[in-house]
């Protein structure tokens, strides 16, 4: 049963950082998107708020990858 569950949470793993790739490219896409030279808030805000959102669930999922590596770093040789 134990190894079972390990083998489920390394595929979780596995999707969680799969995920987390994704929204990086996401986010590097997202700054692309800015331009600098004339940067303004008010007409970048879209484009501001989605690389807060990004950011935000990119933490969502590190927490979780930290999580999840923790718990099989830890019942590996059980």
């Amino acid at each position: 049963m134990k190894e079972e569950n390990n083998t489920i949470k390394s595929k979780r793993l596995k999707f969680i950082r799969t995920l987390m790739y994704l929204d990086a490219l996401l986010i590097l896409l997202s700054f692309m998107m800015l331009d600098v030279r004339n940067f303004s808030f008010t007409l970048h805000s879209g484009i501001c708020v989605r690389i807060g959102v990004l950011v935000v669930i990119f933490g969502v999922l590190l927490a979780i990858e930290k999580n999840l590596s923790r718990y099989l770093r830890k019942h590996r040789n059980k």
